[in-house]
């Protein structure tokens, strides 16, 4: 699973989640690292978060591989 791409405008994340072959990926969780912030993908993969600094995601959906990245602003 791969975030395709992320835009990050004041505190509000929006991203599109997407398997290897770019297939949108419905109903992932993507949650911020040590808080309770959490989003799930739609059917076509987009979310959207509020967000802190330098935040922590956290991005699972079942028959996938959990990741982990770093978001900077």
């Amino acid at each position: 699973m791969i975030p395709v791409s992320l835009f990050a405008q004041s505190k509000t994340l929006t991203g599109l989640v997407t398997a290897g072959n770019n297939v949108p990926v419905q109903g992932a969780t993507i949650s911020v690292k040590n808080s309770s912030q959490a989003a799930a993908s739609d059917v076509n993969g987009k979310f959207t978060l509020s967000v802190p600094e330098n935040a922590v995601l956290i991005i699972s959906a079942v028959g996938y591989k959990t990741q982990t990245i770093n978001i900077l602003r």
